[in-house]
């Protein structure tokens, strides 16, 4: 067969690519001669490398040596790692792809939904599995860690006795030594830059848990939270009791060459909508702006939650839910 791939005895030489399935030989040993022999079939019949007949071995960590990769990484033969491969936006689109459907969500509903995607976008990793399991969550904080653990034990891993984790390096382009083993099991892959374990280990793990539903959050939220606070500084401006300019001086931002009166060295006003929310709140305190009720509710709401994210706390579901109505207030 291989003086045949390599158009030994006249015949053409066979350029297309051989696909082996190395988990299907009875022996690791196999592929490998294989292997070998392919690389050297083809040097001795003179064929120059783009003539050269292609293989693709596809195989896991236990079907091959484990010396091996290492070896055959030369000119002859690429190893690739399935390693870090599958990315965010993978993991994005099982979610979307498996999230209940929905109708005619509109400003709430649209903000909640993508809340509740990022939270099971990043509590999933690379598990891909678990994502699709996950989709199915409600949406409310208080039931997410119950669907988490429903969702691990309907995957393949979710009856394993899971093996102490211990410390993995990510390992660049593949897995390091030490995790290979866990890796071939499903258990340890490379998602964004980092190593991410299966989410059967975050159950026994409530502070990781709570960090990922922050990001979450903090991913999701932050923007919207920026515009309303961007928008709210004309509310201030209006309600404002003293100067702008005073108005700036006290509470806007202490950036440096923020614009200053050429006549006075003090504030214009003009940076105030660079005013953070607990400026704001502390200028509402001091009566140096006077907000009616409902704008007073609303810039509390938006402070505490900014607050809170900025101190990596996550929102529970009456924040959240708060929260949401005022960003679409």
């Amino acid at each position: 067969m291989l003086a045949w791939l390599a158009g030994g005895a006249g015949g053409r030489t066979e350029t297309r690519p051989i696909v082996i399935e190395a988990w299907r030989e009875k022996t690791p040993s196999a592929t490998v001669s294989f292997l070998r022999q392919l690389v050297a079939t083809a040097k001795e019949a003179g064929l120059p490398p783009l003539r050269r007949p292609r293989a693709l071995i596809v195989a896991a960590a236990e079907d091959l040596p484990a010396d091996l990769p290492d070896q055959l990484a030369r000119d002859e033969i690429a190893v690739h790692w399935w390693w870090g491969a599958v990315g965010r936006l993978d993991t994005a689109t099982v979610v979307a792809v498996n999230r209940p459907p929905t109708t005619g969500m509109v400003g709430r509903q649209q903000l909640l939904e993508a809340v509740v995607q990022a939270t099971v976008t990043e509590l999933s990793g690379p598990f891909l599995e678990v994502a699709a399991e996950l989709a199915g969550w409600d949406g409310n904080p208080e039931t997410l860690l119950e669907a988490l653990r429903r969702a691990v034990s309907k995957t393949a891993e979710g009856d394993a006795v899971l093996p102490d984790r211990g410390d993995c390096p990510a390992g660049g382009n593949r897995p390091a030594q030490l995790a290979l083993l866990a890796w071939s099991g499903g258990l340890i892959d490379s998602w964004d830059g980092r190593v991410r374990w299966h989410p059967a280990y975050d159950l026994a793990d409530p502070r990781t848990i709570s960090t990922r539903v922050w990001l979450a959050q903090h991913h999701a939220l932050l923007p919207r939270l920026d515009e309303v606070r961007e928008d709210f500084t004309d509310v201030v401006r209006r309600r404002a009791r003293i100067p702008l300019a005073r108005l700036d001086e006290k509470y806007g931002p202490r950036s440096f060459g923020a614009p200053t009166d050429p006549a006075t060295g003090s504030g214009t006003g003009r940076t105030l909508t660079a005013m953070e929310l607990g400026s704001m709140w502390g200028a509402n305190l001091n009566g140096h702006i006077a907000l009616n009720e409902v704008e007073r509710r609303r810039l509390r709401v938006l402070w505490q939650s900014r607050n809170r994210l900025a101190h990596r706390i996550p929102l529970d579901a009456a924040q959240l839910h708060q929260l949401i109505t005022e960003l679409n207030a």
